[in-house]
């Protein structure tokens, strides 16, 4: 059964795709929607499925191959493109952003200003929020909370109860999963070859990474990890953990 359909009211994007306001033809209860009620917009029918009780309201946008289905829901300003999935019973609120191949699922929330991308999946009851970001293949679900400027990258995990938030970042294979990560101004935490985790702090200004309580600058940790046989693997998640840090205006040597 068909619950909407595409009107003539159109809008552009900046990128030059119209996409057309959709109206309810039948109750959306789920959506608080009944049948007359306006939605937001899409660019065809293939990204709001007719099924179960999923629905895009308001002013957001949903295009590209991107798909919201079953009792997912793209609400105020929130806008979903690329091939990203929305389904089962997530929430993308607000002015958050989901693209490329990322998904949101369960009963997980993204919204205010946070952003997924890459083929980065929110699932679980896990929030996304403020300005928070995560991409490439990064995973947060269970309970956690990413919030703040925080940024999961790479293969990085945050699941369980977790808060992350500030500006931390984690990258490379670390996975979080109990208890709580505080950051401050800056704090990463980044995997390396050999299966054990690696801490980078902001210490006045300048990187350092810990492992096992000893703190090396980059450069000393470089050298440290020379003759390592996982050199390569250690050495790119460090340059990672460098990109990502300069965002924060430190100090890597």
């Amino acid at each position: 059964m068909r619950k909407y359909e595409l009107t003539n009211d159109t809008i552009e994007t900046r990128e030059g795709t119209t996409l057309r306001r959709i109206m309810a033809i039948v109750d959306v209860p789920h959506a608080g929607v009944r049948a007359g009620d306006f939605g937001g917009y899409l660019e065809a029918e293939r990204n709001l499925s007719h099924e179960g009780q999923c629905w895009v309201g308001d002013r957001a946008r949903v295009l590209g191959h991107a798909r919201v289905e079953d009792d997912a829901l793209v609400l105020n300003l929130a806008r979903v493109a690329g091939n990203a999935h929305v389904f089962e019973g997530a929430e993308v609120t607000h002015q958050a952003r989901v693209d490329g191949f990322a998904a949101v699922r369960g009963t997980a929330h993204l919204r205010d200003w946070a952003a997924l991308s890459g083929g980065a999946l929110l699932e679980g009851s896990a929030q996304m929020y403020g300005q928070a970001k995560a991409s490439d293949s990064a995973i947060i679900g269970g309970e956690a909370e990413v919030y703040g400027d925080a940024v999961v990258a790479m293969r990085g995990q945050v699941t369980g109860d977790v808060h992350l938030l500030g500006t931390a970042v984690v990258v490379g294979s670390t996975a979080i999963d109990s208890g709580e990560f505080h950051a401050g101004r800056a704090l990463v935490a980044i995997g390396s070859a050999d299966g054990s985790s690696k801490g980078l702090a902001d210490v006045d200004g300048v990187l350092y990474i810990g492992s096992g309580g000893e703190w090396l600058s980059l450069a000393e940790a470089r050298e440290h990890w020379a003759y390592r046989s996982d050199r390569k693997a250690s050495l790119e998640l460090l340059e990672a953990a460098r990109v990502f840090a300069s965002a924060f205006g430190l100090h890597s040597e």
